[in-house]
């Protein structure tokens, strides 16, 4: 039985590919989280290099798809220290890992890595960051890349899907604004999001899983970078 690791399982992608991969019975599924941990998910900061070490080297799984990340913009731009401490730090521990034990690696990062000037965006577009957010999973990328070169880099845009609450997507907060026609809200109107159900991000995750498991980890089949 082929075994993957899911960083971020309990967020909104994460807990979409955890369905995914469960849903079929030849994957042994651990997911991690954090903050949200319980429901079967193993807690594990990722920011602490001995557990992230012991989690992989105990469960060795074939693939891992790392979507944690520090998405909250509060946290970004008051705590920079804390967010590039496992946005980038965490990610190059998980990296080199993966390296060592062949491990396929899926690294999902974001459409904000762009600066919306050229939608929409193909893989090889030049990256350009507006926000802390954006650098810092730019710098993740660049890490993952550096320490892992048969890794996957998943570029993927604004998300929806079964949320838990309405701010836990960028497309569903918008319920908030829109709900009360007594109260006038801001609304962008010049930027062109492309939204996508995690679903449909969690089935090509684990069509890429499936392609890549056939063979060995350090044989490159896909391109270092997608964008869906």
């Amino acid at each position: 039985m082929k075994k993957v690791l899911i960083t971020g399982a309990s967020g909104l992608l994460g807990r979409a590919i955890l369905k995914e991969f469960s849903n079929n019975a030849s994957w042994e599924v651990l997911g991690l989280a954090f903050s949200r941990s319980g429901n079967n998910l193993k807690k594990v900061d990722l920011t602490d290099e001995t557990a992230i070490k012991d989690t992989l080297n105990t469960f060795k799984p074939d693939v891992v798809v790392h979507s944690a990340a520090e998405r909250r913009p509060d946290i970004v731009q008051n705590k920079p220290g804390e967010t590039k401490k496992l946005n980038v730090g965490a990610t190059e521990v998980i990296a080199k890992l993966c390296g060592e034990l062949n491990t396929f690696l899926v690294y999902i990062s974001t459409d904000y890595v762009f600066d919306g000037t050229k939608p929409p965006y193909k893989p090889m577009d030049q990256p350009n960051p507006l926000n802390a957010y954006g650098q810092s999973k730019l710098d993740g990328e660049k890490v993952v890349l550096q320490c892992n070169p048969s890794a996957v880099v998943l570029r993927v845009p604004i998300l929806y899907g079964q949320i838990e609450f309405l701010s836990e997507s960028a497309v569903t907060i918008l319920f908030n604004a829109v709900k009360d026609s007594s109260k006038p809200g801001s609304m962008c109107h010049y930027q062109q999001r492309f939204p996508t159900h995690t679903q449909d991000v969690a089935a090509v995750i684990k069509q890429l899983a499936e392609k890549q498991s056939k063979v060995n980890a350090n044989k490159k089949l896909f391109m270092n970078i997608i964008y869906i």
